[in-house]
């Protein structure tokens, strides 16, 4: 299981051009069921996409390729946030999950760990092979988690995932739960 932390991962020009590019872009959907909004940003610049690229091709020795950029925000505006263990399932080899700005703590639990998450900061993992959710929080008003979601892919080898054919009955999904619900006893 590689799971890697980045602080600081982007310059102040360049969050500024992706808070940009979250008000420019249409709303996907609220996700009441998860407690968020969500937004696809299709306007990141390539150079932003090149550096993730960057960075992912130096870490897993292999030629990465952004697929897919989505913006969330985890607030009970959209009904309580609530994210349990689950895997993507879907044609990524790596996910940047990069907390843009929270004025609460919230952390990502990857496999039965749990990581702090800082603004500027990201986690990258396979969110396919691992298992990730979030403990168990009611969010107050006024609360908010915005992350954004840069997925990316093996150029050379792209692998669909869906093959995976977890239940929520298997022995990662209960061990994960129990994990999640006894860091709330």
């Amino acid at each position: 299981m590689n799971i890697d932390y980045i602080e600081n991962l982007f310059l102040a020009e360049e969050l500024e051009i992706l808070n940009n590019c979250i008000k420019e872009s249409e709303l996907v959907s609220d996700d009441n069921e998860l407690g968020r909004l969500k937004i696809t940003l299709n306007t990141v610049p390539p150079e932003i996409e090149k550096k993730l690229e960057k960075i992912a091709s130096n870490i897993l020795k292999k030629e990465m390729k952004t697929s897919h950029i989505l913006y969330v925000e985890y607030s009970n505006k959209f009904g309580q946030p609530n994210l349990p263990p689950h895997f993507d399932a879907d044609k990524n080899s790596l996910v940047f999950d990069y907390q843009l700005e929270a004025n609460t703590n919230w952390d990502l639990g990857v496999g039965t760990k749990n990581y702090p998450l800082k603004d500027n900061s990201a986690l990258l993992f396979n969110a396919n092979e691992n298992i990730h959710w979030r403990p168990i929080k009611e969010f107050k008003d006024g609360e908010y988690v915005r992350m954004i979601f840069f997925r990316l892919y093996d150029k050379n080898n792209r692998i669909s995932y869906k093959h995976l054919d977890y239940k929520q009955g298997d022995p990662i999904f209960l061990e994960a739960i129990r994990f999640r619900e006894g860091l709330n006893r």
